[in-house]
């Protein structure tokens, strides 16, 4: 009975990384499965010695002369049986889910002929990619889908598989052109399944320099030129409008910056303001302050000075209530009364003898 999905292995001098690619696919939740390791031509010793010295499980190793990933792609899709596709490069590795969840998206929805997922990048570069909608529009624009996206055999057949004559990168992208503008649909579960290494000098590093993509990017519009003109052009054309329409925000969000701005600047120069107010205004109410303390102490010593004079006048008062109760004032008071008024010369001598016999009584009394 054929396996329901194969994992094609391309390996051209990546000995150092092929065991562990290939044990990311043996430790998937779904096996039923092969592994075709294609090796395109390696010279290096260590690829030699790990595809000599390697026994794994379900895995068949096919040798053939360096042409290029589309064709190691292509030659172990030929010699394979899986009813779905994943093409694996030998430096990258795949989460344990991905075989199980991308095969039961294509088993429930037929017309879906390619199944991607969200990525993380490791090694010299740690990313993650979260790729949304995967529409035809979509991928003429970009290269949403990476190389190890699973898809139907039966896509592969009708597109014509792997153009061998792209040899430096994005033969992959031409491919899903290829499978979409046929009217299979791709979708992209939203989730972490696959890793991708990132290492100088790799495809991937290469691939992304401006003159290489410029090179295929012509060649790949020449090949879908229908395509391009009957999705792509009109999807620019709105994109323009777009980026018009965003110039337009952006000037406006600039002017209203701008505006925002100046008033921030004419609100922190009446802040500055402000703030010299306070400021001088904390330094009167501090002198005032200093002058209320030295006020609150005179009033204290005047408060001292008060009563010292309250407590004096107190005592003169007592003093000449003493005064006034004695018998020698009120001799004194009756004379100077008598020198006013005859009636009270002619009492004088009465008071003076009163005066006398009170004054021996109080002397035998003391003598006593």
């Amino acid at each position: 009975m054929n396996p329901k999905i194969t994992v094609v292995i391309p390996c051209y001098n990546h000995g150092a990384f092929l065991d562990e690619a290939v044990n990311s696919v043996l430790a998937q939740t779904m096996q039923d499965f092969e592994i075709v390791v294609v090796d395109d031509g390696s010279t290096d010793e260590e690829t030699a010695r790990v595809l000599r010295d390697s026994r794994w499980p379900k895995t068949v190793v096919y040798r053939t002369e360096n042409r290029g990933p589309s064709a190691a792609r292509n030659t172990g899709i030929r010699r394979s049986a899986g009813e779905y596709l994943c093409c694996l490069d030998a430096d990258d590795l795949l989460e344990p889910t991905c075989l199980e969840k991308t095969s039961r998206l294509l088993d429930e929805e037929p017309d879906v002929g390619i199944a991607g997922f969200w990525y993380r990048t490791f090694g010299e570069e740690e990313a993650e990619r979260t790729p949304a909608g995967c529409t035809l529009e979509d991928i003429l624009g970009a290269c949403i889908l990476r190389p190890t996206a699973l898809f139907r055999r039966e896509a592969w057949n009708k597109s014509g598989g792997f153009d061998e004559r792209f040899k430096s990168g994005y033969e992959d992208w031409d491919f899903w052109i290829g499978v979409m503008e046929r009217g299979w649909r791709a979708r992209i579960i939203p989730e972490f399944l696959f890793r991708q290494r990132v290492q100088e000098g790799s495809r991937n590093t290469e691939s992304d320099r401006p003159e290489v993509r410029a090179r295929f990017m012509e060649e790949m519009i020449r090949k879908h030129e229908a395509v391009y003109r009957e999705h792509a052009i009109p999807a620019l054309m709105q994109r323009e409008s777009l980026i018009g329409e965003l110039r337009d925000w952006t000037r406006q969000q600039d002017e209203a910056k701008r505006w925002y701005l100046a008033r921030s600047a004419e609100h922190e120069r009446r802040i500055a303001r402000l703030d010299a107010e306070l400021e001088l205004q904390a330094g009167e109410m501090q002198a005032l302050q200093q002058e209320s303390a030295g006020l609150e102490r005179r009033y204290a010593a005047h408060d001292a000075s008060l009563e010292a004079v309250r407590r004096a006048i107190e005592a003169r008062e007592e003093e000449l209530r003493s005064m006034r109760s004695s018998r020698e004032w009120r001799l004194g008071r009756a004379f100077q009364e008598a020198k006013r008024s005859p009636c009270a010369a002619l009492l004088l001598p009465f008071r003076a003898l009163r005066f006398g016999l009170g004054r021996r009584g109080d002397e035998r009394a003391e003598g006593r």
